[in-house]
């Protein structure tokens, strides 16, 4: 493992015990968050950042940084943080099939997007500051086939499955972070990537 890779999770290691958060590098493609396949997340409520590593180094190295950046938003008490994870939870239970009003849960899409747009400044940031072994154009593209598929789920009542592995997305994407006001259009130009086809 990298130097700069190594101090990154000593960081990350110090940061969780100075907050008593559980940090797992878990050996498997995938975990479960709330009965639902990921790469890995943070969990404010149960206080633990999990990261699955079965992957390529940069795959699982990306992960790790981007839920790195949401520990960060929560320990820095970010007003962005407890409107995002509010409509997150307003998404997940609507997935779930309760309802809720057009306006609600539009706002709970737009205001999920914004928490994941700073976190992933945030994450390219933290890139460049340890000198990662990171392409951010790349990066950036997939953070971008991330970003947009919260409106493809919106769209289609579903989650879309890791768009930031599907080339046919990724590569379609900006190599820039677009004007915050461009991803917060739930019928946005970019939606004609995620297809039913990709989507099974």
């Amino acid at each position: 493992m990298s130097t700069p890779i190594a101090k990154l999770i000593s960081d990350i290691v110090l940061k969780c015990l100075k907050h008593k958060i559980s940090f797992k590098l878990i050996s498997k493609p995938f975990v479960e968050a709330n009965n639902i396949k990921c790469s890995g997340y943070f969990d404010e409520e149960d206080l633990e950042l999990t990261v699955a590593t079965n992957k390529k180094e940069n795959d699982w190295l990306i992960i790790l940084i981007h839920e790195s950046c949401h520990l960060d938003q929560y320990t820095q008490k970010t007003p962005i943080w407890t409107q995002g994870e509010d409509g997150i939870g307003v998404i997940d239970e609507w997935l779930e099939g309760k309802e809720y009003k057009p306006q609600q849960l539009e706002k709970s899409f737009i205001d999920t997007i914004k928490l994941e747009i700073d976190c992933e400044k945030r994450s390219v940031k933290k890139i460049k500051k340890y000198n990662l072994p990171i392409d951010t154009d790349l990066y950036i593209q997939k953070a971008n086939a991330y970003l947009i598929s919260y409106w493809a789920t919106y769209r289609d009542r579903k989650w879309y499955p890791f768009p930031y592995n599907n080339p046919a997305i990724y590569k379609n994407m900006p190599k820039k972070f677009l004007p915050i006001k461009e991803y917060l259009h739930k019928t946005h130009p970019l939606l004609k990537f995620y297809t039913d086809e990709k989507n099974n």
